[in-house]
This record gives structure tokens, sequence and C-alpha cells, in this order.
């Protein structure tokens, strides 16, 4: 289960600064249980395309829930931007890893490229509509970071490893 919401923005780090406020006054107490909930990794960002030029992208900024919340029904968010989603099953993903910061359009465009150019020349089908971004440290920590760019295998893909 993931606690999620919903930005329009013409850039990355624009999109998850702001979705990463609401989320973290949900994990805050800003729910109907007025509890706080701790914080997990990872921070999933997942970026939709635009629909044409100078169209605002669509992303989806969400923290993980603890286990122990899930168990028990997490509590609802107070702010109608955040909600709660269900995983819808399993998915196949292609991943790469990076260190550092990547908090800027040209950083994660740059391993999204990357990835999407390997999985090409490995004949590798993959959504070119959606990719999504994940990240496993705390903005304080400096060194020895985590950070991923995921793009989904095509049903067709999934399907051939049946």
């Amino acid at each position: 289960m993931w606690v999620s919401t919903d930005v329009q923005s013409h850039a990355f780090s624009k999109a998850v600064r702001t979705g990463f406020k609401r989320l973290f006054e949900y994990i805050d107490g800003a729910n109907n249980e007025a509890v706080k909930i701790p914080m997990t990794a990872p921070v999933r960002t997942t970026v939709g395309a635009a629909a044409g030029p100078f169209r605002q992208n669509n992303f989806t900024v969400s923290f993980f829930v603890p286990f122990s919340f899930q168990k028990n029904g997490a509590p609802k968010p107070n702010n109608p931007d955040v909600y709660l989603e269900e995983e819808a099953g399993s998915f196949t993903a292609y991943v790469a890893q990076k260190g550092g910061y990547v908090l800027d359009d040209w950083s994660v465009h740059k391993m999204v490229k990357g990835l999407t150019q390997a999985l090409k020349a490995d004949g590798k089908e993959v959504d070119a509509e959606t990719f999504v971004t994940a990240g496993y440290d705390p903005p304080f920590r400096i060194a020895g970071r985590h950070n991923e760019v995921w793009l989904m295998a095509t049903d067709a893909e999934q399907q051939s490893k049946l």
C-alpha cells in the first residue's frame, strides 16, 4: 500500500517537492487518526508523459505505507489531494541505479535515456509513456545515496516470461 498525491508540473524537482510536502504532512499526523507514521523508503515518483508541447507532466509522488499500518488499515488522509492506493498485482520493471542527488529533470532524463537505450539494444519492450523514480535516502544523507529509475515491461514482454 502507498499513500500518494498527484501533481501537475513542468519540472520534476518542483513536483517532487510539492508532493513530498503533502505526504509528509500526512505521516506527521494530518490523517483521521492524528497518528504519526514512520517514514519509509523508497519515495516513489511515477512520471506520465505530457499530452503535447508546453503541457505539464503528470507526477504521482508516493510514500510506502509501513506494513504495521497496512495490517490494521492505514488512517485516511485529511487532505483531499492525498489518497491511499494498493499496488495492483505484480509487474516487471527494469531498473538502473545511481548515487548522489537526482533532483533535476536533466539527471532523471539522462538515467531514463540510458536505461531505455540499453534495453532497446537487448530487444526488451518497455512502456514508453511512463517511468518511475525511487529515492531511498533522507535529504540530509550526503554520501552513499541510492536512486533508481524503473521502466515497466510491456504486457507482451511480461507474457514472454511466463
